[in-house]
Order: structure tokens, then C-alpha cells, then sequence
């Protein structure tokens, strides 16, 4: 099975039209240009389905960067 860093590569890759293999663990709004609000909606719902999370108003408003998804994950649960 892959791992969550790679599930969420991938999830990343599908919502702004990349390969995976360029989302790196740096990867945020700043670095990727397409990353807007409407992307921000996407990106959020799509890593909810995938990993089968809700994630609150609160934690939402983290969702910034590869990094600080994969932490919200962790608080999660999701190994």
C-alpha cells in the first residue's frame, strides 16, 4: 500500500494538473502557481474522500502547504 506522503503526492498532482513526482514536501500556495480558491475547495474535499477525514473550519484554514496537510493527517490518525 502507499504511503500517506505519496497518496497525498498524488491527490496534489490530480488537483492542479501536475505529475507527482513535482509535489515535493515543499510544495504551498507560494510554489504552486495554479493553487487558488477553487483549487484550495478541491484539494480539500479530494484529500477528505481519499483519506476518509473531515477536517474542521479551523483546520482548513491550514491547509497551506504539503507539509501542513500531512500534519493535519497525522492529528487524524492516518498513518
Amino acid at each position: 500500500m502507499a504511503s500517506v506522503e505519496d497518496r497525498l503526492k498524488k491527490v496534489m498532482a490530480g488537483v492542479f494538473f501536475l505529475e507527482p513526482a513535482e509535489v515535493s514536501r515543499s510544495a504551498s500556495r507560494e510554489t504552486i502557481a495554479n493553487w487558488d480558491s477553487i483549487h484550495a475547495i478541491t484539494l480539500l474535499l479530494s484529500v477528505e474522500e481519499e483519506f476518509g477525514v473531515s477536517f474542521t473550519d479551523q483546520e482548513t484554514m491550514k491547509f497551506n502547504s504539503f507539509d501542513s496537510i500531512l500534519g493535519l493527517l497525522g492529528e487524524k490518525g492516518v498513518c
